[in-house]
């Protein structure tokens, strides 16, 4: 994946501690929005002004297009639970939105709320679940009068509900708590460069949402990294530190259509969590549906890098790094799929609760007001890289991944389908007095049953050092396949490089994963050419590995929305060679047998035409060629191509270009 960045030495990894976040792609943090479509530009510097912005928006009296700045100062909201709202509102298309943008960490939405504060603890803590966040609109808060803390109002700063087509974007969100954005029946809502320190949730959504950005974010749950070194996992969890249990993005019973891109995640408790209610009936079956989550960087995080929950189809988590987090690829008690898991990158030099005293928390108490369970230092340090213990009726697919490990690569209990093919996993060598790097087993059994249904389980073209892969591991009944090395060829696994060296085992060892027929993966012999390498690399390049393919969900009468085709990849390294592509998210069509295609150049000069086909065996991608010599991506300014490419269906709805993955892209017409 070309969006994939590599960087991964320990010393880079220790300055994104304190280093300012990445702007997003493609856009600078520090540029600022131009209104659009005869909207207009309102610049607020106060906490009342803003309040007025956000009723003219509501009331018709700043158009789609127009831009809401906010100016660098600190802009408080009332820490009883008023928050800024944006209600009943749209704007007209990706070239129409609506935005809202300050100017950069210097713009900070203040929620005044303290999570250790007697007020908090006693008001708020017990709300901060994905269930009750959104519960507290229906009830009445006991013993509080409504203009005290409003009960439809627990959320304290941004709250966006039936919205469509808005940009929030270049802010600094403090003590926001639960949550600093909420989203509520909205689509096509982008939180983008935002910096977010606190927060259970930073941004959670409910209801018939679809299409959510959150791209090139940064976010610090815990400044005091307490949560890492002290604070007991069931203190966490469900005691009277629960106000962590959240995530950069939660969901519950939305429909899907999540692009999670480009954020930074560290000293959180979780990564991503979306959780949907199994699927029961026919309507069910319309949630939790194409969620795109790469190039984040998850770093010390008291559970999940990712987590679906209940129900999920079609989680693509790929290309982001991994670095000290306890479990990184929640899957237990997920029923649906597929889901693919690739080209990711996890390492450690840490284990949680290093400085955790039991005495410390002998009078813990959860929400309830009893003695928290689970409350022990020792609960839930030993980590694992996939948790299992799911009913997927789909494969989940795990291939083209390397990591550096301290603890089993599965835990948990019985599987679905499990695909896993060309990782490359190297286990820390365990040493005398060494409290990290401890003798574990490859795979561990916790239900009595085994880990996995063995009987659907294909596991080959696996490089690892363990002493048990992959002999032991087949006479104890596991149908795997792989070769064991004394040294996997990383450049510094434990510092988070690995990419390959010349001499690697991993080279040219794997197998080649690509698209059967029917629809599903298949990891087989190359079809001609050199066999890939094992893991995340090849050579000294991150794998691409496949693109992304959208599912429809169940197809009802006000159901599942349209997705119109995305486009989610950019391919111009073969400029210089004449060519290029688009990849887009489903099957396009055009009315034409050559689709237009015009590149206009950065130092002038003419533009350059390209002629593109549709492949009627990979409808999802244009291929283009063009006739100019000596181009390459740098030389180029713009992409510019036809609106009125459609999806391949019935539905024929039109492309579009929101979380497109190139800036430059441009519709010509």
């Amino acid at each position: 994946m070309k969006q994939f960045r590599a960087c991964c030495i320990l010393a880079a990894v220790l300055l994104l501690a304190v280093a300012s976040p990445a702007p997003a792609h493609g856009q600078s943090s520090a540029s600022l929005t131009e209104p659009s479509c005869n909207g207009t530009l309102r610049e607020v510097r106060t906490t009342t002004a803003l309040r007025e912005a956000f009723a003219d928006l509501m009331g018709g009296r700043l158009k789609p297009g127009s831009v809401v700045r906010l100016s660098s100062n600190n802009f408080a909201m009332d820490r009883n639970g008023w928050p800024v709202s944006l209600k009943d509102l749209a704007g007209t298309s990706e070239d129409c939105p609506i935005t809202i943008e300050g100017t950069g960490r210097g713009t900070v939405i203040d929620g005044a709320r303290y999570p250790k504060a007697p007020y908090f603890r006693s008001q708020v803590a017990g709300k901060t679940g994905l269930a009750d966040i959104e519960r507290v609109e229906n009830e009445q808060i006991t013993g509080l009068r409504p203009k005290v803390l409003p009960r439809a109002e627990l959320i304290n700063c941004f709250k966006v509900k039936r919205v469509s087509w808005i940009v929030i974007r270049n802010l600094a969100f403090r003590n926001c708590w639960p949550s600093a954005v909420f989203i509520k029946d909205a689509s096509y809502v982008t939180v983008q460069d935002t910096a977010i320190a606190g927060s259970s949730y930073a941004v959670v959504a409910y209801g018939d949402t679809h299409h959510i950005l959150i791209e090139g974010n940064d976010w610090t749950q815990d400044p005091d990294g307490e949560m890492w070194t002290r604070i007991p996992w069931g203190v966490s969890h469900h005691g009277s530190a629960q106000y962590f249990n959240g995530a950069l993005f939660g969901g519950r019973d939305i429909k899907g259509g999540v692009v999670i891109r480009h954020n930074t995640v560290r000293n959180a408790y979780n990564g991503v969590r979306i959780k949907a209610t199994v699927c029961k009936t026919r309507i069910f079956c319309r949630r939790n549906l194409n969620v795109e989550i790469y190039d984040n960087s998850f770093y010390f995080l008291r559970d999940n890098a990712t987590e679906p929950e209940g129900y999920a189809v079609n989680w693509w988590i790929h290309h982001n790094r991994v670095y000290n987090v306890h479990a990184w690829f929640s899957f237990d008690g997920v029923h649906g799929g597929p889901h693919y898991v690739f080209g990711n990158i996890g390492w450690f030099d840490d284990i949680p609760g290093r400085s955790c005293e039991d005495a410390d928390w002998l009078d813990d108490r959860d929400a309830a007001g009893g003695p928290t369970p689970r409350r022990e230092c020792d609960r839930s340090r030993d980590g694992k890289v996939l948790k299992l213990g799911n009913s997927q009726e789909q494969p989940l697919y795990v291939f083209h991944n390397s990591w550096y490990l301290r603890a089993n690569v599965t835990d948990g209990g019985r599987s679905g389908p499990l695909r896993h093919w060309n990782n490359a996993i190297e286990f820390c060598a365990p040493r005398a007095g060494d409290e990290i790097c401890q003798t574990v087993s490859f795979f561990r059994r916790t239900d009595g049953h085994g880990v996995h249904r063995i009987d659907d389980y294909d596991f080959h073209h696996d490089l690892s050092n363990h002493r048990s892969f992959p002999e032991r591991l087949r006479a104890q009944g596991y149908p795997v396949d792989g070769i064991r090395v004394a040294d996997l060829g990383f450049e510094n696994g434990p510092a988070g490089d690995f990419s390959l060296r010349a001499d690697s085992p991993a080279r040219g060892q794997g197998c080649a994963v690509g698209w059967r027929p029917d629809g599903a993966l298949a990891c087989r012999a190359p079809a001609g050419g050199a066999e890939p390498d094992i893991g995340a690399y090849q050579g000294d390049r991150p794998v691409n590995g496949p693109l992304f393919r959208h599912v429809d969900g169940a197809d009802e009468p006000d159901g599942v929305y349209v997705e119109r085709p995305r486009i989610i990849d950019v391919d111009l390294s073969g400029l210089a060679r004449g060519g290029l592509s688009l990849g887009f998210s489903v099957p396009i069509a055009y009315h034409e047998p050559v689709v237009p295609l015009t590149l206009s150049l950065k130092r002038g000069g003419d533009p350059v035409p390209a002629s593109c086909t549709i492949d009627q065996r990979d409808p999802w991608s244009l291929t283009c060629t063009h006739r100019r010599a000596k181009l390459d991506s740098e030389s180029i300014a713009a992409v510019l191509l036809p609106s009125n490419i459609v999806r391949r269906d019935g539905r024929r709805a039109p492309v579009t270009l929101w979380a497109a993955t190139d800036a430059r892209l441009r519709f010509a017409d």
